[in-house]
């Protein structure tokens, strides 16, 4: 009588009279149970999270690709010198070309002026070496072709969970609010409570929520203590395929380990405000709000280059600013805001740049206020802001080390394929036992 079909990551599975095979000892309860929630959380929930990633992945490099697509109104890339034009000229170019055209801000991408619109989205942009306008463009209209629709497409699945309207994949019901969900949400403007979460931030929160869960208990279940060590970073290539693959999951997964909690805990703070309530719970010391209070009794106003050079100074700043809001013409209590890159920017290779934000009394020089960056807030508050985002989307570092952000991106995808190949070899070989030991006993 031959002996039942067996298969184990050391060998290929065997069907003939051998040798009997020794079973592994029996795994604890909660292993056990973790190896099964690790499994059917991967198969079942999983694709969520190889979508959310993959999409992330082709993310890292958007700020170069948009403007590459948008390359007739922007002009070639470089730093902005001192003698360009103010941000302020810049603006009064915009409203000269198109009289209509309400200027909310205006920032510097690589050296072209971008005069931006806020509430419909149109931009203008301006060379600020000449004073010429390049062109406009509406931000909510993708240029034409297959790499946008996907960046469009990419863009709204990982950041908006389907909310940005006007981008390729929208989803009405995805903006709706979840019931009971104020207490996983963000204080809300009216400073009355939480905002509820909406079904496009949930989704996306779980799956944050669920690669937190895969990563911990991966690295659980592929220790394999420091006897045995070499055992958890092989890969047996002349092996069966299920030891090839099961090697595979589990070296590739610890590679990326760092990365893929850094995206999970990160990815959580965006949708769920417990997650920021925590950090400054658990760090040392409390954040700090700024405000500037301006007197809206008094009707003189300061120049922009008055407004500037005290921002400069109460920054530190010696380059120009990489953002600038005017007040508004209606709001006698505005101020003008200035965003510098001072020092090292986390920030620097992203869209906006800029790690400080002074606001400038529109009608006083001397009242001003750092709301952003305040050399004298604690260390804690300085790394969420500054190291948050732009270590989620690795825009703190330059295109060529964010090849790594790229590549690790892809990374579930990869674990998805072995699994789901692990899994189904085990499978196989299960049907197999069972239809062998069927066989022995009708005979």
């Amino acid at each position: 009588m031959t002996s039942p079909l067996t298969a184990s990551p050391e060998g290929d599975a065997t069907s003939d009279t051998a040798r009997p095979v020794r079973k592994p000892p029996r795994r604890k309860p909660v292993k056990r149970g973790t190896i099964w929630l690790h499994r059917w959380a991967s198969l079942v929930i999983g694709t969520l999270l190889v979508i959310e990633c993959t999409t992330g992945a082709l993310l890292v490099y958007h700020p170069e690709l948009d403007r590459h697509l948008r390359g007739d109104v922007f002009g070639a890339p470089r730093d902005q010198a001192a003698s360009d034009q103010s941000m302020a000229a810049s603006i009064d170019a915009a409203t000269a070309y198109d009289p209509e055209f309400e200027a909310h801000g205006v920032y510097d991408d690589k050296g072209t002026h971008v005069v931006q619109n806020y509430d419909n989205g149109e931009s203008i942009t301006v060379d600020p070496r000449s004073g010429e306008v390049l062109g406009e463009f509406d931000s909510l209209e993708r240029p034409d072709g297959k790499i946008a629709w996907v960046l469009g497409l990419s863009y709204n699945v990982h950041l908006c969970g389907l909310t940005c309207e006007g981008y390729p994949g929208y989803a009405g019901w995805a903006l709706e609010e979840v019931p009971f969900t104020e207490w996983a949400g963000f204080p809300s403007e009216e400073g009355a409570g939480n905002t509820p979460l909406t079904w496009g931030g949930l989704l996306l929160g779980i799956t944050a929520l669920l690669l937190v869960f895969l990563a911990l208990s991966g690295i659980w279940l592929w220790w394999p203590t420091i006897r045995h060590f070499r055992r958890g970073v092989r890969i047996r290539w002349g092996r069966n395929r299920y030891a090839r693959d099961y090697d595979l999951h589990q070296v590739i997964g610890m590679i990326a380990l760092p990365l893929l909690l850094l995206w999970a805990v990160t990815g959580m703070s965006y949708e769920f405000g417990f997650v920021e309530k925590g950090y400054y719970k658990a760090m040392p010391g409390e954040a700090q709000e700024a405000e500037l209070v301006v007197d809206d009794s008094q009707t003189a106003e300061i120049t922009f280059d008055q407004a500037l050079a005290a921002a400069s100074e109460t920054a530190g700043a010696t380059s120009p600013p990489a953002l600038y809001e005017p007040p508004a013409a209606d709001d006698p209590a505005g101020s003008h805001a200035f965003w510098f890159s001072v020092g090292y920017d986390p920030w620097a290779e992203g869209r906006y740049p800029g790690d400080v934000e002074v606001l400038v009394d529109r009608h006083d020089a001397t009242h001003t206020a750092i709301v952003y960056g305040d050399p004298e807030q604690p260390l804690s508050q300085t790394i969420y802001q500054d190291f948050n985002y732009p270590t989620h989307s690795g825009f703190f570092v330059n295109g060529w080390i964010r090849i790594l952000w790229l590549v690790l991106g892809l990374v579930p995808l990869v674990l998805m394929w072995t699994g789901v190949s692990t899994w189904l070899f085990k499978r196989t070989v299960h049907k197999r036992r069972l239809k062998a030991a069927a066989a022995r006993n009708g005979a």
